[in-house]
């Protein structure tokens, strides 16, 4: 890539497509607005080849960061656009996103939080999942679920808190 071989930008097209494309399909609930995100997020990986920094983490990590932030951009844009307009709050398919990406550390993280975002009550998961995977505000989640402000924030702490412990738990395990 730094030496604009447009191979290997292929290559990287390849193998990173899949999981990429998921993820943005997962934020977007749109698989045109995904497609333009998959374009952009390569586009900037062929334009910026040193912005990823082996030692901050896995490619694959990396890359699904910048989709989930290139997604959410044009997420929150669309939304400026059209105030009216609501997200989904249906999650179809959940923790599918990531699905075929092949072998690499991030991919086992992500499927460890997946799992354990599942383990805690339907509340909180809810509200992680809307905060995280759909990018949307505090705000927005009170105005779409219709919970008060400050009970979205004590549910998203309290959900977080219990999301680090159980990772940190299930971490110690493969640790040994």
């Amino acid at each position: 890539m730094r030496e604009r071989d447009k191979g290997a930008l292929a290559a990287l097209y390849d193998r990173y497509q899949t999981p990429t494309f998921s993820l943005a399909v997962y934020v977007l609930d749109n698989p045109e607005s995904a497609e333009e995100v998959l374009q952009d997020v390569f586009l900037f990986v062929w334009d910026r080849p040193d912005a990823w920094d082996p030692k901050r983490g896995g490619f694959l990590t990396w890359l699904l960061s910048v989709t989930r932030y290139r997604a959410i951009d044009r997420l929150r844009g669309r939304e400026r656009r059209r105030r009216t307009h609501e997200v989904s709050l249906d999650v179809t398919d959940e923790g599918t996103w990531w699905l075929e990406a092949g072998e690499d550390a991030g991919l086992d993280d992500g499927r460890l939080l997946r799992t354990l975002i599942d383990r805690l009550p339907r509340e909180q998961a809810h509200l992680i999942e809307m905060a995280f995977y759909k990018g949307m505000t505090h705000s927005s989640i009170s105005d779409a679920t219709g919970i008060p402000l400050g009970t979205v924030k004590s549910r998203l702490r309290q959900g977080l808190q219990a999301l680090k412990v159980l990772w940190l738990r299930e971490t110690e395990m493969m640790d040994q």
